[in-house]
Order: structure tokens, then sequence, then C-alpha cells
């Protein structure tokens, strides 16, 4: 691990003297550090960190979930491992908290593992053309929008029908997205391990619309039908957002991308579930 970037752009200005102790622990292994913020310190500031990316060994992120997420969308084509550090306030998927510097060492001991987490390539067909691709590492979201009234939505595997109510969306969620949106909008937790795509609808107005897991390599489609002069939206990770139109048609497929988590500790999946949520209350 001898270069390394570290992201802490998004984490807050009085969280400074946070990023600064991270920047010192890392220097004492003889590290060469990039950053996306100016005045730290023993690190290098680059503006645009896509200059660099290819040359990182690893990319280090400091803030919460929102800033993990962001991340790996972002530069996941370049297939680096993350490593999460803690600045928020729940941090469900980041792997330390500012006060376990001292696990660091264990990157130059190489005393880690590497954890892949599936993805999702999401797209937008209109009038036969695609007009907006992305990814997701948590979920793909088609919603109403905000004053809308409630949508029908149409949604089919593989060509397959599956599903058709009305409601206000459906969450497309990959197995680590389970314990986000689409938990909270009942759907099932997920181990990560698993090889899966989630479909949980979203205030379906219907007592038989219920969660529904599907293989990983199947092709979700949805198409939405909005009120008179209304539109609906696709939200990937709840940070990049789209406007969807009534004729368009929405597919989600497993990316053939992957986010490549750093894992210094020991504690597994069930562990971070009950104490990251008994947290959360």
């Amino acid at each position: 691990m001898k270069n390394i970037f570290i992201f802490a752009k998004r984490a807050r200005e009085m969280q400074m003297a946070d990023t600064e102790a991270v920047v010192s622990a890392l220097l004492s292994f003889d590290a060469t550090l990039y950053i996306d913020i100016p005045g730290v310190k023993g690190a290098k500031f680059i503006e645009n960190p896509l200059a660099v990316i290819s040359d990182m060994d690893l990319l280090i992120v400091l803030g919460g979930d929102g800033s993990l997420l962001g991340v790996a969308r972002a530069f996941a084509p370049f297939d680096k491992p993350i490593l999460g550090i803690n600045m928020g306030r729940l941090g469900y998927m980041v792997e330390l908290e500012k006060t376990d510097l001292n696990a660091l060492k264990r990157l130059f001991d190489k005393d880690y593992t590497i954890e892949k987490r599936m993805m999702l390539s999401a797209s937008i067909v209109r009038d036969g053309k695609e007009v907006f691709s992305g990814i997701a590492l948590n979920d793909a979201v088609v919603t109403k929008g905000a004053l809308s009234r409630m949508i029908q939505l149409e949604i089919k595997a593989d060509d397959c029908p599956v599903n058709s109510y009305h409601g206000d969306g459906v969450v497309i969620a990959t197995p680590t997205g389970s314990t986000a949106y689409s938990m909270s909008a009942g759907g099932s937790v997920v181990a990560p391990s698993i090889k899966a795509i989630l479909l949980t609808p979203i205030c379906p107005h219907a007592l038989t619309s219920r969660p529904i897991v599907l293989p990983d390599d199947q092709t979700v489609s949805v198409c939405a039908t909005f009120p008179e002069n209304e539109q609906g939206m696709l939200i990937l990770d709840g940070q990049e957002r789209f406007s969807l139109k009534p004729t368009d048609v929405i597919k989600v497929t497993k990316s053939k991308y992957t986010s490549n988590f750093i894992r210094l500790t020991n504690r597994n999946f069930f562990h971070i579930l009950q104490h990251k949520l008994k947290e959360k209350r």
C-alpha cells in the first residue's frame, strides 16, 4: 500500500483534526498520500482525483455511508480497494471508526481481506434509445415525483411478468442495499455474499404485493405510468437522479463492476447489523 488517495471532501470542516489524524497515522508507515482537500500537511492536494486514480493502491474514504457510496460508484471502473473510516453518524458500511486508527497497521502488514460487493447497472430506454445509464452499490429506485399521486408499475424479469401494482414506486436493490431503503420499505435483509437482486414495492396499494428476491443473472424491466402532467424519477443510491417520462423503460441488471472493500476487523455481517441498528434507535 504505497500510493493512497484520501477522499475527505465530504467530511465536515469541523472534522479537519480527524482528517489530519488519519494522515499522520498513514505517514508513519511511509505511504505516499494524496487528498481531495487543500491544507492537509503530509498529503498532496489533487483537485481532480481522476488524474491520479489509476496509480493508487488504495482509496480511503472519510465520512459516512453516503461518502462511501459516492466514491464506490464513481471509481468502480478502476477496480481499486476501498477502506471507509467513519466520520458520520451511523456508518453502517464503513470498516473503521475514527478511534480505530491503530488498525491501519494491518494494511501495511498485508493482514486484511478484500470483500467484493455486487453492484447494479441501470439504464433508461426512451423511444428505443438509451438516454441514461449509471451504476449503483445499494439500489436503483423508480419512484413518483415529490407531489405526484400513485403510479402504475409493470415489472418484468427477463421479459416474464413479475408484478403489476399501484404505489409510490419500487426499490431494486443489491444484497448490500437490502439494509438501506429496501429494508425501510419492508424488504428482507439479505447477507451480502448472496447472489441476488431484490424487488421491494414502496407503499403498494395492494395486500398481495410483496418483496421478491430474484437471481442476479436476470434483467429487471420496469414500466411506470404516471398521472397526467406528472413525472417520475430514477434514483441511484439516493444520490444520482434522472427524470422519467411515461414511455420510458428502466432496465436494471447486475453490473460488470464490483465494489472492493478492505476488511481489517473480524466483525461479520450479523455483528454489524445488530450493533449499528441498535445505535440508530
